[in-house]
């Protein structure tokens, strides 16, 4: 398992015009194969802040991933309203597991 994580920065009050951005970009990822998860949200206390986790079956799910139409869509549309790169952590070969008390 591939698992994703990171936040970006958005311009200034650019959060309505990400939002159908991110939107279409996560719509679509859901439908890949592979894909075991995607969510993008915005930070509760900072809304200039777009928080994503995604999950794919492995590296050549998560490659395809990168490669597709809509995401070249969502870095023309969206990579204008990012204050700079987003930041990014990757797990590789994460394992599945339960949390809980003791």
């Amino acid at each position: 398992m591939i698992v994703i994580t990171g936040t970006a920065r958005l311009a200034d009050g650019a959060r309505d015009q990400m939002t159908p951005v991110a939107e279409a970009m996560v719509a679509a990822t859901r439908e890949e194969p592979g894909c075991h998860g995607i969510q993008y949200s915005f930070d509760i206390s900072d809304p200039d802040l777009m928080v994503f986790h995604e999950m794919y079956e492995d590296m050549a799910a998560m490659q395809a991933h990168m490669g597709a139409a809509h995401m070249k869509a969502f870095y023309d549309a969206g990579g204008p309203l990012m204050a700079g790169r987003p930041s990014v952590k990757m797990w590789v070969n994460a394992e599945e597991g339960q949390m809980g008390p003791g």
